[in-house]
């Protein structure tokens, strides 16, 4: 049963790509607009092909695993049946026309076909900068199979988890007048960031909740450097020292965090420093 599944996997792989090279010649169309469509199919002809090398070999692995029952790679929850959920995401992404979708699918191949229309999670992105991995165009399936492979090298392992702090842990410090502890890694310092946040909303005399005020801070300047957040608001990047130095004049004047949100930082943050916008 297992070889079937697999055999019919690698067989729609390979109509997607064949489905993907037909195409009706076009007409009444300019030079440039007919280049910018052989760039977007040649993209499109890549993309398919580069999935077409490592999906099929992945759903075999998974197979592998299964009929040995010694789960490496695979979580035991990849081979229940796809959610209903999960379901009509593929409908949706059969609808597109990218991909001839047939068979039935297990949880984790719906869950993989899917990821490959997903951006990557933070902790994805974060895991792949740090061992230098590239991460533009990746999709959060590819992510997700290249973390699984660097995490299974226990030297990477450790690597990762005494990683050293984020600019902006150390920027708690900062923002709550507190000294900046030495030689702690990344894990050790949130550690220390949690506990300092909740004995500051534990103390009766505080006029402000901590961890709001923090949670806002952190949370504001992530999404100002979003990239289509940036585009949107036709804003440059914004470093993190003219972000402290404009919520300190917020924090002085009595401003909560909380109340503050990304579209009105940019906009306060522009009318201040105009060199930050794009126009």
């Amino acid at each position: 049963m297992e070889a079937i599944l697999i055999l019919a996997v690698m067989a729609f792989v390979v109509i997607w790509i064949i489905n993907g090279s037909r195409r009706k010649p076009t007409t009444k169309r300019t030079d440039a607009l007919k280049q910018a469509k052989r760039e977007t199919d040649q993209a499109k002809q890549a993309w398919l092909a580069d999935i077409a090398e490592w999906l099929p070999q992945r759903w075999e692995r998974a197979a592998q695993e299964k009929a040995s029952g010694d789960l490496k790679e695979f979580p035991p929850w990849y081979y229940d049946d796809a959610t209903e959920r999960q379901q009509a995401r593929l409908a949706d992404i059969k609808q597109m026309g990218v991909f001839k979708m047939e068979g039935k699918l297990t949880k984790g191949q719906a869950s993989d076909l899917i990821g490959l229309f997903e951006e990557p999670d933070d902790h994805e992105l974060a895991v792949l900068k740090f061992f230098k991995i590239p991460t533009r165009s990746v999709s959060q399936t590819k992510a997700r199979i290249e973390v699984t492979r660097l995490f299974s090298d226990p030297a990477n392992r450790e690597a990762w988890d005494r990683r050293p702090p984020t600019a902006m842990q150390k920027e708690f410090y900062h923002l709550f007048e507190l000294l900046l502890p030495k030689s702690m890694t990344h894990d050790e310092m949130k550690a220390d960031i949690d506990r300092r946040l909740s004995e500051m909303d534990g103390e009766e005399a505080v006029t402000f909740d901590a961890s709001d005020t923090w949670d806002a801070y952190e949370s504001i300047y992530t999404e100002l450097n979003e990239p289509e957040f940036r585009r949107d608001m036709d804003l440059k990047k914004v470093s993190l020292k003219i972000y402290r130095e404009f919520m300190l004049k917020k924090k002085v004047a009595g401003v909560r965090f909380s109340d503050l949100d990304a579209n009105d930082v940019a906009d306060e943050l522009v009318e201040d420093r105009p060199e930050l916008s794009r126009l």
